[in-house]
């Protein structure tokens, strides 16, 4: 079916915990329909109802969009996934205020950093991109490369740094994250 051939992306976000698979987070549910529509008359195949589109989509495959979102640390998102279910304790209500008190501790520690003379350099692996970017609807059932881009921050005078690679070159396992920090430093 067509929702089989779409490339799927991997999320920056719980990748090694998930089963859940990824499209490009350009895509929506009606821009798939309507490329599922021009994919069935290009091969004479009838065309289901944009409601039952939707409801295979959702029911029969385990696949999101790819949104970019604001890193949380899994404490965070379990506490906050709890709170949403009202199935909160005591002991994980203690748990979190250490866990908050701990990153507290830790902001009082950079910001202190950023007092010091030392050479402070903070890294990110930002969000995978996928390559290329564009609305002809063939493309989408092409397999799409990968570009990873780490970023490194000098904290003293604000200089930002940038290493970027596709998956052709090398993954983003740790010898390839070591060999890109090597670059930037």
């Amino acid at each position: 079916m067509h929702i089989e051939q779409l490339p799927r992306v991997e999320s920056h976000y719980c990748r090694s915990s998930s089963s859940r698979e990824y499209l490009d987070a350009d895509l929506s549910i009606s821009k798939l329909y309507d490329m599922y529509v021009k994919w069935c008359e290009e091969r004479g195949a009838e065309v289901v109802r944009k409601h039952m589109y939707t409801s295979i989509f959702n029911q029969e495959y385990n696949i999101s969009f790819v949104k970019p979102k604001k890193d949380r640390c899994d404490m965070c998102e379990k506490f906050r996934l709890k709170g949403k279910e009202k199935s909160l304790n005591e002991e994980d209500r203690q748990l979190y205020h250490a866990h908050r008190v701990a990153v507290e501790n830790s902001r009082v520690e950079k910001k202190k950093d950023k007092e010091t003379e030392d050479v402070i350099v903070s890294f990110d692996l930002e969000k995978a991109l996928t390559l290329p970017k564009t609305d002809i609807s063939n493309s989408f059932y092409k397999r799409k490369l990968s570009c990873y881009n780490l970023t490194g921050h000098l904290h003293k005078d604000k200089t930002a740094y940038c290493c970027l690679w596709t998956e052709a070159m090398c993954g983003r396992k740790g010898n390839d994250i070591a060999s890109a920090i090597v670059k930037i430093l």
